[in-house]
């Protein structure tokens, strides 16, 4: 009789990724003969994730808190901001990680048990994400065994960059889009009790990308003058991750906030679960890979161009092609107003866009990817 097969699934990323990878291995609890093992930062995370295994009618899994000494925590709060440090956790558990059969990631961290001496098990990636920017694309995804993306654009761009092969880069359909639906969540929640349309600005963490150094003020502020709109502020979570670095200017965010007319979310699950995507009827934002979630059901988009990138012919900015795009927040509501009254133009190119992003947004893309990789480990 054969041994169960134990697949790893390192969730060292953080909550912004659980919902790309979670309900895969709940997919793959369920099946005969398999064995799935999650490796978290922290009982806290244990239970979120647990919670979210109950959603998706997982069997039992096994977890193993990647514990990190008490000094290393504390020279990384202090250098860093970061409370649970990725590569020191991989480092310490790779051992009890590469006796898995393969590890499944949705982060690229993980790569570095390649590196390490001694015997690794096959690595497979799922992406946290289908955007466009080149972040997405970068070299470590090559050092993956299988590599399942949400739709033909990505696994397009992946083999044309050398990164993988046709023969081990695979298509599920987005993933995370099939959790929310299955979690009831794609409704419009009612955030506003009013019958303003309501705006969402969500900007990049990285500054070398991001419009919110230059535009997040002002843009607050116009939409606050104009009044004929709600506003929904939730940046991508990671700008202000490192809570004690950024305390001052989360407070000075925060403040702007006005009931029942601006959020102003810095990092909640809701910044994540899609809860604001679903709830706006318009987006601004740069490059975050958000914007394809947002036009899973088509809608007006804005792109803040501040550092001034010559954009048009670089797939790195692809879905600028949604929506208008602008140097700044100088002349947004007018922006505003030109996108709810041009939208017709950018309909159809949205969604052909979500078709190659999404590979038609299968229900069952959990299940795909869960096949895909037992199949994988079989051959």
């Amino acid at each position: 009789m054969h041994r169960p097969l134990n697949i790893g699934v390192s969730l060292i990323g953080g909550r912004h990724q659980y919902l790309h990878i979670v309900p895969v291995a709940a997919a793959l609890s369920r099946k005969a003969g398999v064995r799935v093992t999650l490796f978290v930062m922290s009982r806290e995370e244990q239970t979120h994730i647990e919670a979210l295994l109950a959603g998706f009618d997982a069997a039992p899994c096994t977890f193993v808190i990647m514990t990190v000494y008490n000094w290393i925590l504390a020279l990384s709060a202090k250098l860093t901001g970061i409370q649970q440090p990725k590569v020191p956790a991989l480092l310490l558990w790779a051992r009890k990680m590469r006796q898995c059969d393969p590890i499944l990631s949705s982060e690229r961290t993980s790569t570095l048990l390649k590196s390490l001496p001694g015997k690794c098990p096959p690595l497979i990636h799922i992406p946290h994400g289908a955007g466009d920017r080149a972040q997405g694309f970068e070299q470590r995804i090559a050092r993956f065994d299988l590599v399942i993306v949400a739709g033909p654009k990505d696994k397009r761009r992946m083999i044309a960059a050398g990164l993988t092969r046709a023969d081990n880069c695979l298509v599920s359909g987005y993933i995370k889009l099939a959790a929310v639906r299955r979690l009831s969540k794609l409704s419009s929640p009612r955030l506003f009790d009013n019958d303003r349309k309501t705006i969402l600005y969500n900007a990049h963490f990285d500054p070398a990308l991001s419009s919110w150094n230059a535009c997040a003020i002002a843009l607050i502020e116009a939409v606050k003058q104009d009044g004929r709109f709600n506003l929904i502020v939730a940046p991508h979570v990671r700008l202000f991750e490192n809570v004690p670095l950024h305390a001052a200017e989360r407070d000075r965010f925060e403040q702007l906030a006005e009931t029942d007319r601006v959020i102003i979310d810095l990092g909640s699950a809701r910044c994540s679960d899609m809860t604001y995507t679903n709830a706006a009827d318009l987006y601004i934002g740069d490059v975050s890979s958000q914007v394809y979630e947002f036009a899973a059901r088509p809608r007006p988009c804005i792109f803040i161009n501040a550092h001034h990138r010559d954009w048009e012919n670089d797939p790195d900015y692809s879905m600028w092609r949604f929506g208008q795009v602008i140097q700044g927040a100088d002349d947004i509501m007018a922006t505003i107003d030109r996108s709810f009254a041009t939208f017709s133009a950018f309909e159809d190119i949205q969604q052909q866009a979500i078709l190659d992003a999404f590979n038609g947004a299968p229900d069952d893309a959990p299940e795909i990817a869960a096949d895909q990789i037992i199949d994988f480990m079989h051959q």
